[in-house]
């Protein structure tokens, strides 16, 4: 496991996917209150919710679609889109469609990472990342 974590955080492009955030969390840290949050939501909010999320979408859905679907475009499965699709849609649940929405790039992002390094310990560390920024903003 170490050894796939030092080559995951070695690879310049996942560096660059670490990096990809910053923009939308600097334009919108204006927009910030102040609220805070209890220790459940905090770990409900940046482990359970991204653990649970990537271990079904990443770790079972899109291996499924990838043995049908397994064509890619720039580094991008077809599964991986199918994929970061319904996970947007599932957002639509318990959140805006603008939220919902939202959550595509950074699914393909995720999924991405996936396909890339063939292990779950990338998107999930890139979605606990993702998701400590966003709750920083809207928290």
């Amino acid at each position: 496991m170490w050894l796939k974590l030092k080559e995951i955080l070695s690879d310049k492009a996942y560096l660059i996917a670490l990096l990809l955030p910053f923009p939308i969390w600097i334009y919108f840290s204006d927009l910030k209150g102040i609220n805070y949050l209890s220790v459940n939501e905090i770990l409900m909010l940046l482990i359970l919710f991204p653990v649970t999320e990537e271990l079904f979408f990443r770790g079972i859905i899109q291996p499924i679609i990838y043995k049908k679907f397994s064509k890619t475009w720039r580094s991008i499965s077809v599964a991986n889109v199918l994929t970061s699709l319904l996970f947007s849609v599932t957002h639509l649940f318990n959140h805006n469609p603008i939220w919902a929405l939202s959550t595509f790039f950074p699914s393909l992002v995720f999924g991405w990472s996936k396909d890339r390094y063939n292990t779950l310990l990338a998107p999930l560390m890139l979605h606990c990342y993702y998701n400590a920024g966003w709750f920083y903003l809207a928290y």
